[in-house]
């Protein structure tokens, strides 16, 4: 409430009005008079904008532990420990985060490079996985940390992290402890750092078990992107990775060209099961069931529709066909049910004879758990006119199978690329020894 007297002055005279602190970038020498125009370079930065710190500097919200050899980029250590309580610091041994993703085949999260610990991070984090406890792991922790107004922390990759202990441990209030990194080793490990036993530094541990960590943040002239030379958005120029990277499908090319034929890929209208060893050629089965039908032809011994090898389901199936054959209903049959398939402008499905039936099956089915049902092949039971051959995936006796004609089992069409279809007979008036695919 006291009121004070003031008494301005003024000067008077040859005075240079100027910036008089000799660490401000427009100093000038020759002023005798600050007149409050000094400006400074941005920290870690000198007054030419290019980065100016040393390792073990405190600059950037932590401290400094690497510096690339162009000198205008680098990391930064958090100035402490995170601890899965919440706490400031970790005060004492074994207190930490679990790696998380126990038995999860991470993609993408396998580097160890430096560059790579904010891709592994994130990769790790969208996955979402569930740990042995309500806690959080040890790639949150290291997201969700904030300090010094920065909050673009991540967990450090393998070598991102040993460059930290061979640069600051002395400086960095470490612990005697193994600190994880975001690279991950395998379904049920993690890597780890030591900062305590320096002659077996390196190594892997289960992801249930709790470590520390010291979270990292990038600075300076860093370009994010796609490293992987192998993605369709590989960015030459890009020095830390970002998790953007994107692959072709199975099979294909970036531009959508096959390159090569995979099982379990989708091609040709459906889904390839069968590739023979050219790599040219093979067999895809169809999306999905068509329905349950009889096989038909019952009593009757069909000319043809005797052979089961890969290869000779189209001719069974036409075979079939020309019997005339109708089912114990009316309807139509298996056979012709499947010749009639149409899908995504595909129009040559046939049913598959036995073998192409049980490799569609080993690998649609009974790899996969695609259900216990019984499907037609295209090949008759030789023995008699009143069964033909099914599959199914039982879980005893033999799978390959005859079936009552008169029975209805289902049906799931296929149809093969890459093949030359002709007369495969030498004592036909129409071979063709180039077709590998029978016709009839």
């Amino acid at each position: 409430g006291d009121i004070d007297k003031v008494r301005v002055i003024r000067s008077f005279g040859n005075w240079t009005m100027g910036c008089m602190d000799s660490l401000a970038c427009n100093f000038n020498p020759e002023a005798n008079m600050s007149d409050g125009s000094c400006e400074y370079a941005q920290e870690g930065y000198d007054c030419n904008g290019n980065i100016n710190v040393q390792i073990g500097d405190e600059a950037f919200g932590g401290i400094v532990f690497y510096v690339d050899e162009s000198g205008t980029r680098g990391l930064v250590a958090a100035s402490e420990n995170l601890s899965s309580d919440e706490s400031h610091l970790i005060e004492h041994y074994g207190e930490g985060f679990e790696f998380g993703c126990y038995e999860i085949n991470l993609i993408n999260s396998n580097y160890t490079g430096v560059g790579y610990g904010y891709q592994n991070t994130i990769n790790i984090y969208n996955h979402n996985c569930t740990l042995s406890d309500d806690g959080i792991s040890a790639q949150q922790a290291a997201l969700d940390f904030q300090s010094s107004n920065y909050n673009d922390w991540f967990l450090p990759s393998l070598d991102e992290l040993y460059l930290m202990r061979n640069s600051i441990f002395d400086s960095g209030s470490f612990i005697s402890d193994w600190y994880w990194s975001s690279s991950n080793y395998d379904d049920l490990n993690g890597y780890y750092v030591s900062f305590f036993n320096y002659s077996n530094s390196i190594g892997y541990t289960n992801k249930y078990d709790t470590n520390p960590i010291r979270p990292v943040r990038a600075f300076g002239n860093w370009t994010m992107g796609c490293m992987d030379s192998l993605a369709c958005n590989y960015n030459p120029d890009a020095n830390m990775a970002d998790g953007s990277c994107e692959y072709p499908e199975l099979g294909y090319d970036c531009e959508g060209n096959i390159t090569e034929y995979i099982v379990g890929m989708e091609a040709e209208g459906g889904i390839v099961f069968y590739v023979d060893e050219t790599g040219q050629r093979g067999l895809v089965a169809a999306s999905e069931d068509i329905g349950n039908y009889e096989w038909g032809c019952d009593n009757v011994m069909v000319n043809g529709a005797d052979e089961q090898a890969i290869g000779n389901g189209f001719q069974n199936t036409v075979d079939i066909i020309n019997q005339g054959c109708t089912s114990e209903e009316g309807g139509i049959i298996a056979a012709k049910s499947a010749l009639d398939y149409e899908v995504e402008g595909f129009s040559d499905w046939y049913l598959p004879s036995l073998y192409e039936l049980e490799s569609m099956m080993i690998y649609l089915a009974c790899n996969n758990s695609l259900g216990n049902e019984r499907y037609w092949s295209s090949s008759e039971y030789i023995d008699n006119d009143d069964d033909a051959y099914r599959y199914w995936c039982n879980d005893w006796g033999t799978p390959i199978n005859k079936d009552a004609r008169l029975m209805k089992n289902y049906v799931r069409p296929i149809r093969a690329f890459g093949y030359t279809l002709g007369c495969m007979d030498s004592l036909a008036c129409n071979y063709n020894p180039e077709a590998n695919m029978s016709d009839g």
